[in-house]
């Protein structure tokens, strides 16, 4: 196992391998244990597709910032013919080694991203609140329902923004190695604000 796996990006705010932090409504964490990967591929390749369709078990989604799951396999939309695949550890081997295989001899590319980025997890029943301290878009979900992505800015760090929300908010903030410290110390700074901070 690599030194990137053994030690994440926020390694240095968790507790026995785990980092997470609490407020009333919001809970936040650091995802590990997964490989990221950039996919390009033309979005009229049909073939290509069904070919990853029966290998993986589904396609790249074609709608415009969507994100599918499956068997924990999650795919990401981040434009007309780029993609992010998020695998766990135990499947990435297979995955990336099926993947090159049908990529070969076309006009296609998959790169490995693990050690360049991670992903913040967030969720509680405040977080839309809790957010939109740092950034531009709108969380209501009438604007971005469960299942959107999006590439934006947050506490002015480039960020991919996934809403997982189902019984209550969830959100995954996908975030470059370099700029992971800032972005956890600005959720901690917002956490510490009154409304976020438990009463004593």
């Amino acid at each position: 196992m690599s030194d990137d796996r053994v030690r994440t990006p926020l390694a240095e705010y968790g507790h026995e391998g785990v980092v997470q932090a609490e407020f009333t409504g919001v809970t936040i964490s650091e995802l590990t244990a997964l490989d990221h990967y950039n996919i390009r591929l033309a979005p009229d390749s049909h073939e290509l597709q069904k070919q990853m369709h029966d290998l993986i078990g589904f396609a790249v989604p074609l709608r415009a910032n969507t994100f599918t799951i499956h068997d924990n396999l999650l795919c990401a939309w981040l434009g007309p013919d780029e993609w992010l695949l998020i695998s766990p550890l135990d499947k990435s081997e297979r995955v990336e080694q099926s993947l090159r295989e049908i990529f070969t001899g076309h006009f296609a590319t998959l790169v490995k991203l693990s050690s360049a980025q991670t992903i913040i997890r967030a969720s509680g029943d405040k977080l839309v609140e809790f957010l939109s301290r740092g950034i531009a878009i709108d969380l209501h979900p009438s604007s971005f329902a469960a299942g959107c992505c999006a590439q934006t800015v947050m506490a002015h760090t480039n960020v991919v923004l996934l809403n997982h929300s189902s019984d209550k908010p969830m959100f995954d903030l996908i975030v470059r190695r370099s700029y992971a410290d800032h972005l956890w110390l600005w959720l901690m700074d917002i956490g510490k604000e009154a409304e976020f901070r438990p009463s004593r």
